[in-house]
Parts: structure tokens; C-alpha cells; sequence
């Protein structure tokens, strides 16, 4: 229950942040989902992954957002690290960790 808490209040402050992005700005705000087969959206159809869900309520909300997938399934936290240079590209702006389920 805690761990809900915790993702809830982390939710609050990147809306915070969303927020704080002007919608005058020539690029989309770069977010990338890093972390396990549950960002990944493991089992799930390409538009059911949280990645794409964030997007979309984000965009709905008139936020200009990409939020790319980096989610692994199987992953660890050792395995997130030693791959955390490749798959978070120049210019993110935001990472939303997940990881430790597979640990």
C-alpha cells in the first residue's frame, strides 16, 4: 500500500512539472518510461502500456508530451543500470523509473 502512496505523490509532482512546461515550446516535453515488464506493458496490446496511457491522459489535458517506452520485461535493477545509457536518449527530460519487481 505504501508503494501506492509513494507512485500517487511522484504522479502529483510530474503533473506539477507537466504544468510548469510552457505550451509555447517548439518540442514536445521528452519523458521516458524505464524499468521492467510492467512498463513495458508486458502482455498487454501496444496502446494499453502505461507509456502510452501517460501520453494520451497527458495529451488530453493539452500537455505537448512524448512518452516513450524503455521497459524491459525480465529486467532487474542491475540489468536497468547496465543499460540505462542506451535506452535513456540525449534530450529526455524525464525519466519515470520502475524497477525491482524481478529482484
Amino acid at each position: 500500500m505504501a508503494f501506492k502512496h509513494r507512485l500517487a505523490a511522484a504522479f502529483v509532482l510530474f503533473l506539477g512539472i507537466c504544468g510548469a512546461i510552457s505550451s509555447a515550446r517548439a518540442e514536445p516535453f521528452k519523458i521516458v518510461g524505464f524499468g521492467d515488464s510492467l512498463m513495458a506493458g508486458f502482455g498487454l496490446g501496444p496502446d494499453e502500456g502505461f507509456t502510452r496511457k501517460l501520453e494520451a491522459a497527458l495529451r488530453a489535458k493539452g500537455h505537448d508530451v512524448t512518452v516513450a517506452n524503455a521497459g524491459v520485461s525480465g529486467d532487474t535493477s542491475s540489468g536497468g543500470l547496465s543499460r540505462l545509457d542506451w535506452s535513456v536518449p540525449d534530450g529526455t527530460q524525464l525519466v519515470i523509473l520502475e524497477l525491482g519487481a524481478n529482484d
